[in-house]
């Protein structure tokens, strides 16, 4: 009986890491970029919740649990670098993907103190298979 009992919380132990790894957080306020990313993360079968602020993304990840956290970089209401240092301190284990705009120098000389903080950092404009492979690497990490 205790080893039916041993198995069985093993067993849920697995079930909920295989669904904590198919959640995916994504922090930007622009509805058509939101959509897209939407788009492209659901048939992997991906569960994908969208935020719009960082305040908003905070709040939800504290009660959550996410394999992963996709942010951009200009988000509302709170630095992208601010919002990926509170979640590290809540889940310093946690794979954070971090998109920047590849054209705004302002954006990528203020990585410089923050690179750390990021699995990976992808400039915009981005095939959409470079952010399927940062997931895909993210999740094995």
């Amino acid at each position: 009986m205790e080893n039916i009992t041993q198995d069985s919380k093993i067993s849920e132990s697995l079930n909920q890491k295989q669904v904590m790894s198919r959640n995916i957080m994504f922090v930007k306020d622009e509805k058509s970029f939101q959509d897209v990313v939407y788009t492209l993360l659901k048939p992997m079968g991906f569960e994908v919740t969208i935020v719009s602020s960082g305040f908003e993304a905070l709040s939800l990840f504290v009660d959550s649990r996410f394999a992963i956290v996709i942010i951009d970089f200009a988000i509302p209401h709170m630095n992208s670098l601010i919002l990926a240092t509170n979640i590290k301190k809540i889940s310093p284990s946690i794979s954070i993907i971090l998109l920047v705009d590849g054209e705004n120098e302002d954006d990528i000389d203020k990585l410089k103190t923050g690179r750390e903080l990021f699995y990976s950092i992808i400039f915009k404009p981005f095939k959409m298979n470079e952010l399927q492979n940062a997931i895909e690497g993210a999740l094995i990490y």
